[in-house]
């Protein structure tokens, strides 16, 4: 089934085990589509990528002088090629015109960004001379977080307004076959190369990283208050988050060190909490519970009607807006929370509370910075983050907040199935995931579509998908008979 439509003589799905892998869009843009192998074949090609809410083209276009002009003073400052203008692989949004994404090429890899300013001054970039501070931002599980009621009937807990049948009685995770996480990685790395390239000469190359650790603890709260989990299920959920983070951490500090690059982790939520990496992980419970002032008594679960829940996530959210603009003054987190929140209508969910909570990271590596001293970096999937931010930003007149390039990447890894938003993979929770991981950490499908983006970008012949396969088919039984 896979093999039988074809393009130019090339087959467009390949099936490897229980997945199909888009041959075409490998070959041809350096980009990794996969779908389980049961799952219709989606109908996707260079001029028609769905991604969330978005439709990606690699339509031939011309770029806009001002693109054209930022990528060239961002080559002139790197004093090589970096991002490279070229229409055969030049990736846009056709609803967004200033939504282009061309290849940034290093180390013969490359991935796809889309550079942006906060500020509409777009003669601040004729004085760049790199950045001080880089800021980025990642999840945790993905998908992998599975929350299971007293039926057996098991749910990802992976957004806020999940549908549950009973409530949450006990919690699983598996980190070993997360494509997610190795594609989050994946991005990591490429991001320390950016750093490496645009940071400031003879400085420190400094990145703050948001790993949402608190957030997902208060996700975890929403849920109690509400009787959707039990209180034994949310200690679990507490426990694998510490240990999860905390694993997390080791393996983006020992990438960021191998690119002298000073790492910190920051939260919004510091200034609420404190250090969540200081925190035992026994104690969790205890602490949040006492910051909130909130009963461990459990609700039962169905006893709330739809608007008494709404009424008790807004206590709680009231409750921590007041806390994030009194506690901790002098915490870089204390002065974000008092320019960007007062200016705003008071969130009443969690949702608005973490939609002002993301900007605020932006804003705590933008104070007091001089205009395009800070960049920040971001897969397509968070670029409301970025928008959130200029838009409050330009709002402060008590702080000031130096406007930021953005650098907004495509991710190459893009997952599809028939009831998740089309080529998210944060959401790819199917069957064959473990065929998945495995193609991108045995396989090095991901780093080989990387490699494809730089050969495009200079207009060297691509490799094919059957081509990479049976190289490492060949060096898998090379090892093998060692």
């Amino acid at each position: 089934m896979a093999n039988e439509k074809t393009t130019a003589g090339r087959p467009e799905w390949i099936t490897h085990k229980n997945v199909q892998i888009n041959a075409q869009l490998f070959y041809s843009l350096g980009i990794l589509a996969l779908t389980p192998q049961t799952a219709e074949p989606t109908d996707i090609s260079s001029h028609h990528i769905p991604i969330g809410t978005r439709e990606i083209s690699a339509a031939p276009r011309k770029t806009p002088k001002k693109f054209r002009e930022l990528c060239e003073k961002l080559n002139a400052y790197s004093q090589q090629a970096n991002f490279l203008l070229n229409e055969r692989a030049t990736l846009s949004n056709p609803r967004r015109e200033d939504e282009i994404f061309v290849p940034f090429v290093f180390k013969e890899k490359g991935m796809y960004l889309y550079p942006w300013l906060s500020s509409n001054k777009t003669a601040e970039i004729d004085s760049f001379s790199g950045f001080q501070q880089f800021v980025t931002a990642g999840c945790l599980f993905g998908p992998n977080i599975i929350g299971t009621d007293q039926d057996s009937s098991s749910i990802g807990l992976i957004k806020h307004n999940i549908h549950l049948k009973g409530k949450i009685s006990s919690i699983s995770y598996d980190t070993l076959n997360n494509p997610y996480l190795e594609s989050l990685i994946d991005q990591f790395e490429c991001f320390c190369e950016i750093v490496t390239t645009y940071a400031e000469k003879n400085s420190l190359k400094k990145l703050l990283y948001h790993m949402p650790t608190w957030d997902y603890i208060l996700f975890g709260i929403e849920l109690f208050i509400r009787g959707a989990i039990s209180l034994k299920a949310l200690t679990q959920f507490f426990s694998a988050l510490h240990t999860e983070a905390n694993l997390h951490k080791i393996t983006l500090e020992q990438i960021a060190r191998a690119h002298d690059i000073e790492l910190t982790f920051i939260s919004p939520f510091d200034n609420l909490f404190g250090n969540f990496f200081t925190q035992p992980k026994d104690n969790l419970c205890e602490l949040v519970f006492q910051t909130l002032q909130l009963s461990t008594e459990e609700v039962e679960f169905g006893s709330l009607s739809t608007e008494e829940q709404k009424v008790k996530e807004s206590s709680l959210v009231k409750r921590c807006a007041e806390k994030l603009c009194k506690n901790r003054p002098n915490s870089p987190a204390f002065r974000a929370w008092n320019d960007f929140l007062v200016k705003e209508k008071p969130p009443e969910n969690l949702e608005e509370l973490f939609k002002i909570a993301n900007s605020t990271v932006i804003g705590i590596a933008a104070a007091d910075k001089k205009p395009l001293k800070t960049c920040s970096l971001l897969p397509l999937s968070e670029k409301q983050i970025q928008v959130s931010y200029q838009a409050y930003s330009k709002k402060q007149t008590t702080t000031p907040y130096g406007s930021v390039l953005n650098l907004t990447g495509f991710d190459p890894l893009l997952t599809y199935t028939a009831y998740r938003p089309p080529g998210l993979v944060f959401y790819f929770t199917e069957y064959c995931k473990t065929t998945a991981a495995q193609l991108i950490r045995k396989k090095g499908l991901l780093a080989e579509a990387r490699r494809n983006i730089a050969r495009i970008a200079h207009n060297q012949k691509p490799i094919s998908l059957e081509e990479h396969l049976q190289n490492a088919k060949s060096s898998e039984t090379r090892r093998n008979t060692k």
